[in-house]
């Protein structure tokens, strides 16, 4: 009976661990700000907000995101159910899976765009946070990488004046090597209307979540055999 206990512990333990957490529910708490005044984007005479947003995901609490994605509106207090992509994985599920990147005038692949925009991420929720001038440059950068046609001839000075910021920061090409991508996901609406976001660690990741119920699994399986051996010697 043991046996056939934690063989399927482990056959539901292995269901979990290959389960992939398909879609969240978002909600974005906060906007960025102050407002980026720098260009009127098409729709926009006023001017739109810069990163870091703030998102709650399945209910928890707010975490910084990057917005990749500024021709959809999202305003605060907004919920919708968004596919979760891994930055460097499988982005079929994105607005640019099928899209190139433009980086200094290069057409890159997709998965390159959203590697470039987790990086600008990573400068725009760090060091840069406090500067109002940089998260306006390291923003329209993240938005320009998809939709270069945003700033017109200014792409390239402000994805140029971008990577000096990186290199300010201490960021160089050797960095590249050992920048932990897989602390990135996209979080892409499942209906195309809000706005596309990146965010840090905060999604369970599929693995995560298969250790955790395997564990549970595991635990309430322990409680069980204790249960029929206390039920079995109360009838010896």
């Amino acid at each position: 009976m043991k046996k056939y206990l934690l063989a399927l512990l482990f056959i539901a333990g292995t269901t979990v661990l290959l389960a992939d957490p398909v879609t969240v529910t978002v909600k974005l708490t906060g906007s960025g700000n102050p407002t980026d005044i720098a260009y009127n984007l098409p729709g926009y005479p006023g001017g739109v907000y810069v990163g870091p947003y703030q998102l709650s995901i399945n209910g928890g609490a707010s975490v910084d995101a990057l917005c990749v994605d500024p021709l959809h509106e999202s305003n605060v207090g907004n919920s919708w159910t968004a596919n979760v992509s891994a930055v460097g994985g499988d982005i079929s599920k994105t607005y640019n899976a099928t899209n190139t990147a433009t980086v200094l005038g290069y057409s890159l692949s997709s998965t390159y765009g959203y590697e470039i925009d987790a990086i600008l991420f990573d400068l725009i929720d760090g060091p840069s946070k406090s500067s109002l001038s940089d998260r306006i440059t390291l923003q329209e950068a993240a938005w320009s990488v998809f939709d270069p046609t945003l700033f017109g001839s200014d792409t390239n000075t402000i994805q140029t004046n971008a990577f000096k910021i990186a290199e300010n920061d201490g960021f160089s090409a050797s960095s590249l090597g050992t920048f932990d991508f897989s602390n990135y996901q996209i979080l892409t609406d499942v209906n195309g209307s809000k706005q596309e976001f990146l965010v840090g660690s905060a999604v369970p990741e599929p693995l995560s979540l298969g250790l955790m119920g395997f564990g549970l699994l595991g635990i309430a399986g322990v409680g069980l055999m204790r249960r029929r051996r206390k039920a079995a010697s109360a009838l010896a």
